[in-house]
């Protein structure tokens, strides 16, 4: 039997895709109305003066061409984006593919490439940069612009959240020299200067359209060389029965303490359970 979700967008056949190689396309799983009213709430964020939270990063140099913007818990703060993940299909897609009983939001993020930005996103796997631990736990990236790989479309090193490796978290603007959590652990290979290392995989999206990947499949991005295409992404990341809290210092800034014991079920206003199975 499928996975059933509203007009059975997730399938059994992309749930083994998803298991298999770490990371799927979901198509058309947002429509115009929650599409529009996201781009307009995140032109609202990276257009204000200053950043009120602590909680926005300017990756791009003073002087670089291009601005590669992000934001993190804008949930906190915004009543769009809170809509978005308590009203729309985002958690019950994340269920479906992690066979949850159970979702708990962990956190969101805007991630902007405007035209001409050179900047690349590292490769890396996300889990290492956050407080919590547990196999089910997965991002889903809406695409809020056309995505193509000359604006910065997300590659994929298929399988690779399977291995049992886990790579050093490394803050863009900060190196992997920083003192965060898992610093023991390697750096993750460069796939971009060594193609022999693995191949890659990756797809075009359309406003509305997402990736759908594990916490530990290796991904990364480069910039966006177009002239005119934006790439606008917001990012939902989601976790399962087996999520727990894990106490420490980590590169994912949060915004409050969430008063959660190291080991304990994310359960809090920070962490919130948003879908029951």
């Amino acid at each position: 039997m499928d996975h059933i979700v509203q007009n059975e967008l997730v399938s059994d056949s992309l749930v083994a895709q998803f298991e298999e190689i770490g990371a799927v396309r979901l198509q058309n799983a947002f429509g115009s109305q929650w599409v529009q009213s996201l781009q307009d709430a995140i032109e609202e964020r990276i257009s204000g003066e200053g950043d009120k939270d602590g909680l926005r990063d300017e990756f791009t140099q003073a002087g670089a061409n291009g601005r590669f913007v992000s934001e993190l818990f804008p949930w906190r703060s915004n009543p769009v984006f809170k809509k978005f993940l308590m009203n729309s299909l985002a958690a019950e897609i994340a269920g479906a593919f992690l066979g949850a009983s159970r979702i708990n939001l962990l956190f969101d993020q805007i991630l902007v490439k405007e035209p001409g930005t050179n900047d690349r996103t590292n490769w890396h796997q996300d889990l290492p940069f956050w407080p919590v631990s547990g196999k089910q736990v997965l991002t889903i990236w809406l695409a809020l612009d056309n995505v193509s790989a000359e604006s910065g479309a997300v590659q994929f090193i298929p399988g690779s959240h399977m291995t049992g490796k886990m790579y050093r978290p490394e803050h863009p603007a900060a190196g992997p020299d920083s003192d965060f959590a898992n610093v023991d652990l390697p750096r993750c290979p460069d796939f971009d200067k060594d193609s022999n290392l693995s191949e890659t995989i990756t797809w075009d999206l359309k406003p509305g359209d997402c990736y759908v990947f594990n916490s530990r499949t290796i991904h990364g991005a480069a910039g966006n060389s177009s002239t005119t295409s934006r790439r606008r992404g917001y990012a939902t990341r989601w976790t399962g029965d087996d999520a727990r809290f894990v106490a420490g210092r980590h590169v994912l800034s949060l915004p409050e303490d969430p008063g959660l014991q190291h080991g304990a079920l994310l359960d809090s206003d920070l962490f919130p359970v948003v879908w029951n199975g």
